[in-house]
């Protein structure tokens, strides 16, 4: 008499296939059929055993991912995800105006465009940044504004609707570039009627 098995098959996802900073994990959905274990490799010295499991990347470069499925009565399957993950941890920057003026008509709420010229809002110019905390300051040191959105920059009021006075403020922005890098940085800015 012969016996004939189930053969289980391999099949997963990977997400993202494109690292670009080192606090991003990579994700493994795993849709193989008929298997008990599990045995990925991630390409970089690392294995796993669960079922569907998550990866963090310690070092650039492009990784192969195999994931090696058996079944109960001991058949395998493998199979290597169909792209590498490439790891690129791409270095940031942060730069702000040194004078923005005020638009005439009233609050905005300081939110701006990418695609869009605005010289009514004091907003940063940035790339490649993950963390973000904006705050301005008067002259006697009194906080003002603060933003925690990259894409809402100050308008040029405070409270409830005040416009500032003219005159120069500080500011001051702390955060974290997609590398992992930490910045904090302080300048001034004048605000014109």
């Amino acid at each position: 008499m012969i016996t004939v098995f189930q053969k289980p098959k391999a099949v997963f996802n990977v997400y993202p296939t494109d690292v670009i900073n080192n606090s991003q994990v990579v994700v493994f959905t795993n849709f193989s059929y008929d298997g008990v274990t599990w045995l990925w490799n991630f390409g970089d010295g690392n294995t796993s055993v669960e079922e569907s499991p998550w990866h963090k990347y310690e070092s650039e470069g492009t990784y192969k991912i195999t994931l090696v499925v058996t079944s109960k009565d001991g058949c395998t399957d493998s199979v290597m995800y169909k792209s590498p993950v490439v790891v690129d941890y791409e270095t940031g920057k942060i730069r702000f105006p040194n004078v923005f003026k005020w638009n005439g008509s009233g609050p905005t709420g300081g939110y701006w465009n990418d695609n869009q010229l605005d010289d009514n809002t004091f907003r940063p110019f940035f790339t490649n940044v993950t963390e973000y905390n904006l705050q301005i300051f008067n002259r006697w040191g009194v906080l003002i504004y603060e933003s925690s959105e990259l894409h809402k920059g100050w308008d040029g009021y405070f409270g409830h609707a005040n416009l500032a006075l003219q005159g120069v403020y500080v500011w001051k922005v702390i955060g974290r570039y997609a590398d992992g890098t930490y910045f904090n940085k302080i300048g001034d800015v004048t605000f014109l009627h």
